[in-house]
This record gives structure tokens, C-alpha cells and sequence, in this order.
């Protein structure tokens, strides 16, 4: 599958988002961040990188011997080197359908039951969705909750350096913020990236919040929608759920 990050716009914005800088666009998009210790990326914190078109293995023996640390997310799964260990990781893409019906008609017997009780209690509960960057600073204070105890919170100043990219589907009870997701979209490619929100009694926002991402997808036309990694085989199982398509590709180290 064709690495849907690779625009020099957002290869900018994404070295400003994690405080590092460009070394190369060309023939392979490399950030680097450090000094004294530096560390390379093809694209850093997993988002999608490899060669834009050849691949050049001498250039890439060549500017790995610069970083102590050095990372490929080959999403194209198209390099094979003997001098960088590799791993496999996996995400979940969806092929985003024409309509919520035939969506419905792609997942799994129990989410379907699921998602069919979630729209009821959408229209018990009085729940609205309102995009734009509007709530962000609501949303971020969810976010940094739920996930500060166990997971790297980013910058909240870091994130907007990527706002031309960013997405957000808010869910409110009234004027009641409850959460929302952050999503990166790059042409007809888009990346659930984060969530954030509060419990509400019987109703599992979660799982709500990947039912408007699908939604809103399907509204704006989109390809691919990309459900993210599989941190865990249950999260796998979930994300499965939902008619995505597992996809593996390899993060080549040192």
C-alpha cells in the first residue's frame, strides 16, 4: 500500500510536532532529534514513512551509521537489509464504504447489535457531534486524563503544529463536553490518532467515538480509514470488529 503520508508540508510540521528537525525529504523523509545522542526516523512515533520512490540501500547503510538510534515504519513493506533488525507491527484499515448501511453489513454480528444500541441511547441521551478545533482545549483536558497514567502525553502547543491536518469530532450532551477523537487526514487517507473523554453511565463513548469517525468518513468521501496500531490483541480484536482489514508492515531498527 502507497505511504499516504509523504508531503513535505506535513514532513515539516511533523518535525516541529516532535521537537525535532528534517535531515532528508528525498529519497527517504528522515527526522532526526538529539545532539549529543541523536535518534532517526523515518517518520517518528509510528506515523507512516519509507523510501518516496527506489529504494537505495547504500544511502540507507550510509545515513544509519549517523544516528545512535535509527527507525523505518516501511509502511510499502518494501526494504529487506541484513544490518537493521526488524519487527512487524500491525494496524487496522478500513475500506470506507458508500454508506453507514452497507458499513453495518461489514461488521460483526455482536458490534452490529452494539452500535444499533449506541445510536438508540445517541437519541435518549440528547447527543450532538460538532466538529472543528473549536473544543480543543476541552477535549485536550479529557485526553491528558485519560491517558497520563499510562501512556506519553504530547504537548497540547506540539499538537496544533499540525492543525491544517487535524480533525475533531466532539461528542456533548447539551453543552456538556463528554470527549471526542483527533483525527490526521492527508487527502483521502485519514489516521485516528487520539481520543479523549469521560465515562458516561451505560453508554460507551469509546466505542461511540469509532462509530462517528465511520460516519464522518462515509460524509467526506474518504478511502481509508485507519483504525491505528494494535497495542494489544484484545484492542485488535475491537478494532477487527468494526470490518477493518488487518494490515502488517515492518519497523526496521538499530
Amino acid at each position: 500500500m502507497k505511504n499516504p503520508f509523504y508531503e513535505k508540508e506535513f514532513i515539516e510540521k511533523l518535525a516541529d510536532f516532535s521537537e525535532g528537525k528534517v535531515e532528508f525529504f528525498e529519497p527517504i523523509a528522515i527526522i532526526s532529534k538529539g545532539i549529543l545522542i541523536k535518534r532517526g526516523y523515518s517518520l517518528t512515533y509510528g506515523f507512516y514513512g519509507g523510501f518516496k520512490d527506489s529504494i537505495d540501500k547504500n544511502f540507507l547503510k550510509s545515513i544509519s551509521r549517523n544516528f545512535f538510534k535509527f527507525y523505518i515504519y516501511d509502511f510499502e513493506n518494501r526494504i529487506n537489509v541484513d544490518f537493521l533488525k526488524n519487527k512487524t507491527v500491525f494496524t487496522y484499515l478500513l475500506e470506507v464504504p458508500q454508506s453507514i448501511e452497507i458499513f453495518f453489513k461489514m461488521i460483526s454480528k455482536n458490534r452490529y447489535k452494539s452500535l444499533k444500541k449506541l445510536q438508540n441511547k445517541e437519541k435518549k441521551l440528547n447527543l450532538t457531534i460538532k466538529e472543528g478545533l473549536n473544543f480543543f482545549e476541552k477535549f485536550y483536558e479529557n485526553y491528558r486524563t485519560l491517558y497520563k497514567k499510562h501512556h506519553k502525553v504530547f504537548k497540547k502547543e506540539n499538537i496544533l503544529k499540525l492543525k491544517n491536518y487535524l480533525n475533531l469530532l466532539n461528542v456533548l450532551q447539551n453543552d456538556n463536553y463528554l470527549g471526542g477523537v483527533l483525527i490526521i487526514k492527508i487527502n483521502n487517507y485519514a489516521l485516528l490518532w487520539i481520543s479523549g473523554y469521560r465515562k458516561l453511565l451505560n453508554f460507551d463513548i469509546g466505542e461511540f467515538l469509532f462509530l462517528i469517525s465511520v460516519r464522518w468518513a462515509i460524509e467526506n468521501k474518504l478511502e481509508i480509514l485507519d483504525f491505528g496500531l494494535e497495542t494489544t490483541e484484545s484492542v485488535g480484536f475491537i478494532k477487527s470488529s468494526f470490518g477493518t482489514k488487518k494490515y502488517e508492515y515492518n519497523v526496521w531498527f538499530k
